[in-house]
């Protein structure tokens, strides 16, 4: 599987999750340009393609920020980069990095993530109130394999 298929899996199977935990999917789904994950113009239109059938799979509208701006993506990054040393954080506590299991893991970040999003539960609330339903049928299962085939976008 090349580095651009993996990537995809990983972004499509966090996002499906993210989307099952809410409850539901908002209008718009935004995101930075990419161009991390790609090497050339074919990769970048098969990412393209398949982010927009992700998002027409659940009725978004797919938007990029602004090349160059940087502070369009700041209320990301700051919680991002809390988390990540809160994750730290958390693994010099426990004295090392290795766990007998990927679930166990997974029960740890979760452990972590769990007892941060307790702080935003009455905001989440509100925004839950916004937030269209998920797709009939389309109940996303916990295990990390792909969720729904993703099509090419045909406009």
């Amino acid at each position: 599987m090349s580095f651009l298929a993996r990537f995809f899996v990983g972004y499509n199977n966090g996002l499906q999750s993210a989307l099952c935990e809410l409850g539901g999917t908002p209008k718009e789904h935004r995101t930075d340009s990419l161009s991390a994950a790609y090497v050339n113009a074919a990769q970048q239109q098969s990412l393209t393609e398949r982010y927009h059938g992700l998002c027409e799979h659940y009725s978004m509208k797919p938007t990029v920020n602004n090349r160059g701006v940087s502070h369009e993506n700041g209320a990301i990054e700051a919680p991002h980069g809390s988390l990540k040393r809160r994750i730290a954080q958390a693994l010099k506590l426990r004295g090392n990095s290795d766990f007998a299991s990927e679930s166990d893991y997974r029960r740890f970040i979760e452990g972590i993530v769990e007892r941060l999003n307790k702080r935003c539960q009455g905001r989440l609330g509100e925004e839950q109130s916004h937030l269209t339903p998920l797709p009939e049928g389309k109940e996303i299962s916990g295990d990390m394999h792909p969720f729904i085939p993703i099509l090419p976008h045909h406009s």
